[in-house]
């Protein structure tokens, strides 16, 4: 295989292998590929850093490369685009790339095959890297985290269309209980929490109607985000999440927050080294675009509460989206906006800064379970704000006695 570096520098190869390089067919797994993009300011001495970005559904890779030519030539690094196809070994399957395993191919271990070819070939630190992925590509960042966390300095995941939890009681891919003898890896949490991760989703990215044309009445993109992001922070992970505005379920429209969090983490490091940092202007206009736009577009950290209700689910959902009984059980503040969504089984609520909903499910019993979740600041005290939601529930307990027996 060929190294660039053994390249003379006027060799027409050099020019084959930088800036937009071809498909190279995968090690070990010709079936797939991968593609490149090498910055003009390579150097065989560089050891450049790699970020992974990995496709969705539509393996649109080309897109994809073109999308991240800017941040790769801002902060020196090669990234790579691995191309999981379609129909390797069944015609209709799209999805199997995104749980890591399908018709015996390991594509965690492709990966890693395509990330020692890169080091070879382009004298690149593998060691580690950046890892990031939308819709199917998130499904497979993070669970290509929880079994390599050691592989990942960063990972970014975009509105999944379904997650696996840290949770040892549900097998792959719901959770992680039957890792060790699927995979041979036992997932370690408590590795995955040394990891920063970055949750981003469209502020109009639902997903129900995909789930409704598919006879799926599972979880829409954003629980599912919430989800992982729950389980995550549940582990001592430390996450960022961010909903951009006015974006749907679009790799592109969310790829601002990703590069703005990966390069967060670079900038001290390229800083250090010659024209790699951040210019002076860019971090002006970021600066400046944060105080115009954050609160429109917070980073936030879900946190929950749960609570059994002696009432069925109409009657709690009524009692607590009645304005005349909302001042007795919301968080603080006075300034309160309760929307009802009863086809939804939820109520959304924004109140003393804080925002986020209640969602109401029947038992099969007469009565019900509740759950009530707030978006609060990322640094904010996840035991005082479960304090307060507790006390919140309880509150709204008494106010659905009250109704229920008025009735």
């Amino acid at each position: 295989m060929i190294r660039v570096a053994d390249l003379p520098a006027t060799h027409p190869g050099r020019r084959l292998l930088t800036k937009r390089t071809p498909f190279f067919a995968a090690p070990g797994e010709p079936r797939c590929s991968y593609c490149a993009y090498v910055p003009t300011s390579w150097t065989p001495e560089a050891e450049l850093p790699v970020l992974v970005a990995v496709h969705g559904t539509g393996r649109s890779v080309g897109e994809l490369r073109e999308g991240f030519i800017p941040f790769a030539e801002r902060h020196r690094l090669i990234v790579v685009f691995p191309l999981f196809p379609v129909g390797i070994d069944d015609p209709d399957d799209v999805d199997g790339y995104k749980r890591l395993e399908a018709h015996g191919i390991r594509f965690d271990l492709v990966l890693l095959e395509i990330l020692e070819q890169v080091r070879f070939r382009w004298n690149a630190r593998v060691g580690t890297v950046l890892l990031c992925g939308h819709s199917g590509g998130g499904q497979f960042a993070h669970r290509f985290l929880y079994l390599h966390p050691g592989r990942v300095a960063a990972v970014a995941v975009g509105a999944p269309g379904g997650v696996t939890l840290l949770d040892r009681s549900l097998a792959w891919p719901e959770g992680i209980g039957d890792t060790r003898r699927r995979f041979g890896i036992r997932v370690d949490p408590t590795a995955v929490a040394r990891v920063p991760a970055l949750l981003v989703i469209g502020g109009d990215d639902d997903g129900r109607a995909d789930l409704a044309a598919m006879g799926d009445h599972g979880h829409s993109r954003p629980e599912q985000l919430d989800r992982l992001g729950e389980s995550l922070i549940r582990h001592g992970s430390v996450v960022e999440k961010v909903v951009v505005p006015g974006v749907g379920h679009s790799a592109a429209g969310t790829r601002p927050p990703v590069t703005g969090f990966f390069a967060r983490l670079l900038d001290p490091a390229c800083a250090r080294t010659a024209g790699g940092g951040v210019a002076p202007e860019d971090r002006g206009t970021r600066s400046r675009t944060r105080t115009r736009e954050e609160r429109a577009r917070m980073t936030t950290r879900t946190v929950t509460s749960n609570r059994a209700m002696t009432a069925e689910a109409d009657i709690v959902l009524n009692t607590a989206s009645d304005a005349t009984r909302a001042q007795a059980w919301l968080p603080g503040g006075d300034d309160r906006d309760v929307d009802l969504r009863a086809d939804e089984g939820r109520v959304a609520w924004r109140t003393g800064g804080w925002a986020g909903d209640l969602r109401v499910t029947d038992n099969g019993t007469g009565a019900s379970d509740a759950e009530l979740r707030a978006q609060v600041d990322a640094d904010a005290d996840t035991e005082e704000v479960r304090a307060v939601l507790d006390r919140a529930l309880s509150a709204l307990a008494a106010e659905v006695d009250q109704n229920f027996n008025a009735g």
